[in-house]
């Protein structure tokens, strides 16, 4: 509603006219729903976690995992320098391509710690997060 008389008037007439058209329409049901969805996009928003704080998690998993955890951990600071701050599905399988062209150019060679990279960057995407907009939650079981 507006500060007008005529706006308050106007509201008055068009939700009559709904609740008429519409059996079992309420203004209260439909602001309680929209209130649950803001509620839940807001959820959702939270609980998005950048690749910084998903490459954290990762390397303490993996130092206790992984027999080859420094050379993991140089992998995926690599990964954390490129891919930082962005959402986890923000990042795209084209990303994590152009992440591995851009270090064979920069003169890295594709040895195995940059295929390891690569398959990080890609199974994250397997995962989840780099194919759809699914969050945390579709890691089965490693951070």
């Amino acid at each position: 509603m507006g500060p007008l008389k005529s706006d308050a008037v106007r509201v008055y007439h068009e939700r009559r006219a709904r609740v008429l058209d519409e059996p079992g329409w309420c203004p209260a049901v439909e602001q309680r729903q929209a209130r649950v969805r803001v509620l839940r996009e807001q959820a959702q928003e939270r609980a998005r976690m950048t690749f910084r704080d998903y490459g954290k998690q990762y390397l303490d998993w993996a130092e206790t995992h992984h027999r080859s955890y420094e050379t993991t951990r140089g992998q995926v600071e690599a990964l954390i320098a490129d891919f930082g701050d962005r959402r986890l599905d923000e990042i795209t399988t084209a990303d994590a391509e152009r992440f591995s062209q851009a270090s064979a150019r920069d003169g890295r060679r594709l040895t195995a710690c940059c295929r390891t990279q690569r398959s990080i960057a890609t199974a994250t995407g397997s995962a989840g997060c780099l194919s759809g907009r699914r969050g945390w939650a579709s890691f089965p079981r490693t951070p």
